[in-house]
């Protein structure tokens, strides 16, 4: 999310929070809401992966290897860099299902080819002289 949208979310929230539209008969007066934000992880947009994306793409479609690439909505330390405009991707490890639940894996299998895929992409990043990574 933008921080300009999201500004504009919490401020909507607030004035949500703030409407009277309660009444307790019994304490004679309308129930009071506070909002408090709690903690703040700015967005990670999909522009500040979006070139790494496609380069690493790239690199495993050459190795077999297929790689969807999507926003998740999860936070991370990279949230707080991606506002500076950094290019990053996360989540290149083991393939698994369920990530940030009672559920998740990692697929075993998955470790020699996630490796490759990430030995070759470092290699690439590192050959091409001049780019802006």
């Amino acid at each position: 999310m933008d921080p300009v949208d999201l500004t504009r979310v919490l401020a909507q929230i607030e004035k949500i929070a703030q409407r009277p539209d309660a009444f307790n008969p019994t304490l004679n007066e309308a129930p009071t809401t506070e909002t408090q934000e709690l903690i703040h992880v700015p967005s990670m947009t999909s522009k500040s992966s979006r070139e790494l994306l496609k380069r690493l793409q790239s690199v495993a479609q050459k190795l077999g290897i297929h790689i969807n690439g999507e926003q998740t909505g999860f936070a991370s330390d990279a949230n707080h860099l991606a506002g500076t405009g950094m290019q990053l991707l996360v989540g290149m490890g083991a393939a698994g299902e369920g990530p940030h639940t009672e559920n998740e894996f990692m697929k075993l299998s998955s470790y020699p080819e996630r490796l490759r895929m990430n030995e070759a992409f470092i290699k690439e990043l590192i050959s091409k002289k001049g780019s802006n990574i």
